[in-house]
């Protein structure tokens, strides 16, 4: 299985596009995203059948921010994490 990797998108020019590197969502959601959905109102599932939507606060004060075909976009302290997909062709 390829690691999956969060790019850590910062005002800071010190941390822009440093690259968090993840194997999942778990740590950010407390267990496994089994199911992304981008059709509006755009949510994810958790294994646990939490379901999470754009400007839900995850734990550790995380909000789901923004949901497309093929990215996850968490807000924490005023920047972003973008988690590409898996699967996802990105030509």
């Amino acid at each position: 299985m390829q690691k999956q990797k969060l790019i850590l998108i910062s005002k800071d020019s010190n941390t822009f596009g440093k690259i968090l590197d993840f194997s999942d969502l778990e740590t950010l959601f407390g267990c496994k995203v089994v199911f992304v959905s981008s059709s509006e109102p755009a949510y994810l599932i958790t294994v646990d059948e939490r379901r999470f939507e754009i400007g839900d606060i995850l734990g550790k004060d995380v909000q789901l921010a923004s949901v497309s075909s093929t990215q996850v976009v968490l807000k924490q302290a005023g920047e972003l994490m973008v988690f590409a997909l898996p699967g996802v062709d990105a030509n």
